[in-house]
């Protein structure tokens, strides 16, 4: 129930005009993006570019301006994520067999994400768009997530 009611949220919150952002459709070839390793035990002085040069936390994604088809692969336990028209999509997911939990994901005024095996907490996926003349975001996937302890209000 309480997916079925988050889902519909979603679907709420995303405006249906015909007019749209430009986007880039969500593919599962990662030939021309970056992948990016964010583990509990890296350091954001590394790149993120492989395991062994994992970062630290989501400090560098949220300052960062995300590249269409960029991947984070997360282990462990993490803040919120925030992505905003800035950004250009992305895929958020978990490395291996871990499952990681992230306190919360956050997209503004921005289309492309892909969210899979990976767990929510405490904030949920918020998607927002208070984009002017009934612009709409489109194109997101959320597949084998489970959200707990988040409030719709």
């Amino acid at each position: 129930m309480r997916y079925s009611i988050i889902l519909l949220t979603l679907f709420a919150m995303l405006s249906c005009s015909p007019e749209s952002i430009e986007s880039t459709p969500m593919t599962d070839s990662q030939d021309s993006s970056l992948t990016y390793y964010i583990s509990n035990s890296g350091s954001n002085e590394n790149d993120g570019l492989t395991i062994e040069t994992a970062w630290l936390d989501v400090n560098p994604i949220n300052t960062m301006e995300v590249q269409p088809n960029t991947t984070f692969i997360f282990e462990g336990s993490f803040d919120e994520l925030f992505f905003d028209d800035l950004d250009s999509g992305a895929v958020i997911t978990s490395f291996n067999n871990s499952r990681a939990d992230i306190k919360g994901i956050y997209i503004l005024n921005s289309s492309n994400y892909s969210i899979k095996h990976i767990d929510v907490k405490e904030e949920g996926i918020k998607i927002v768009n208070n984009l002017s003349n009934n612009t709409k975001i489109s194109n997101f996937e959320i597949k084998d997530v489970e959200v707990s302890g988040a409030w719709i209000g």
